[in-house]
């Protein structure tokens, strides 16, 4: 993932699945799988720094070009900034936009969530 500010290295994996039924065509009534986020930053004179959270997946939607998939942070860098969201069960979401040819770039967005309901 592109990010603007040099020596940072940002990437995204998703492992998601969504189930549709005959009675629920549009929106999944299941979806399971995981998602991770890492990010290194590297700064002149600094030690390289990475953080990292894998995320079960709780929901998954898709249409045309883009794809959302929230879930709940279940592990982390340990001693990282996100090890206390994963004992508060924080939330995160991260979407996707995949252009076609000639319509600009594709996009990628990160969200998260202080509190663990659920909004599929």
């Amino acid at each position: 993932m592109y990010f603007p500010a040099p020596g940072n290295d940002i990437r995204v994996t998703v492992d998601a699945h969504g189930e549709y039924t005959k009675e629920s065509p549009v929106f999944p009534t299941r979806a399971w799988g995981t998602f991770r986020i890492h990010h290194a930053v590297e700064e002149p004179g600094r030690p390289r720094q990475v953080n990292w959270g894998e995320l079960k997946v709780d929901c998954l939607t898709t249409g045309g070009p883009t794809a959302t998939v929230t879930g709940t942070l279940v592990q982390a860098t340990p001693g990282g900034p996100w090890e206390d969201l994963v004992t508060r069960k924080v939330r995160m979401g991260v979407s996707f936009y995949v252009a076609a040819k000639g319509r600009g770039p594709s996009r990628i967005g990160l969200s998260g969530r202080r509190h663990r309901e659920k909004r599929c």
